[in-house]
C-alpha cells in the first residue's frame, strides 16, 4: 500500500512501490486521506469533491504506478492520513510506503508530519521514500549507463534463468 497526496514526494513513493509490486509480483493500493470540511459546501457539493477526489487518486495520482506496469487498486479514505494505519491493517498490506515530504508543511523538514505519525505508529513494516535530488538522479542515471556498458556477456554454455530471475 502505498499513501498519496499529489506532491512529488509522493508520486516518487508510488514509482518506488510498484516497482516493488512489480519485482515481486504483489498487488499494490494506491491510498488517499480526504477530510471534507462542513464549511466548503452543501452535503451535494462534498458529495461532488468526493468523487473527483476519487478521479484524482485514480487516474492523476496513481499514474506512476501503470507507467511502471502496475495496475493498482485505489482506495480512498475518509478522514485524515493517519487512517493509512487503519488501512493498511484492514488491507494486510506487507508494507506501508510514503514520501518524506506532503504538500504542507515546512519546506526545510526532512520528515513530513505524515511520515513522522507513521514512523511512531505503525505497526507494519513501513518504507519512507525520499525525494531525490537532482545529483543523486544524475548520479543514478550515470551509474546506470556505466553498469550497461560494462555488464558481463553471458556464457554460452551457461543455463537459463527463469524469467523472475532475470536481471534486467
Amino acid at each position: 500500500m502505498v499513501g498519496l497526496d499529489g506532491s512529488p514526494a509522493a508520486a516518487d513513493a508510488c514509482r518506488w512501490a510498484a516497482w516493488l509490486a512489480a519485482k515481486t509480483d504483489a498487488h499494490l493500493i494506491t491510498a488517499s486521506a480526504w477530510l471534507p470540511h462542513q464549511s466548503e459546501g452543501s452535503p451535494d457539493d462534498i458529495a461532488e469533491r468526493r468523487v473527483a477526489a476519487e478521479s484524482q487518486l485514480d487516474n492523476e495520482w496513481s499514474q506512476p504506478a501503470r507507467l511502471v506496469g502496475v495496475a493498482p487498486r485505489p482506495l480512498l479514505l475518509d478522514g485524515s492520513p493517519e487512517l493509512l494505519l487503519e488501512a493498511a491493517e484492514a488491507e494486510h498490506a506487507d508494507l506501508l510506503v510514503v514520501g518524506n515530504r506532503g504538500v504542507g508543511g515546512l519546506a526545510g523538514l526532512h520528515l513530513g508530519s505524515v511520515a513522522h505519525h507513521l514512523t511512531h505508529h505503525t505497526v507494519r513494516p513501513l518504507a519512507i521514500v525520499p525525494a531525490p535530488t537532482a545529483a543523486t538522479i544524475r548520479e543514478r542515471s550515470s551509474l546506470a549507463s556505466t553498469a550497461q556498458r560494462e555488464a558481463p556477456q553471458p556464457c554460452s554454455g551457461a543455463p537459463a534463468l527463469p524469467p523472475r530471475c532475470r536481471p534486467e
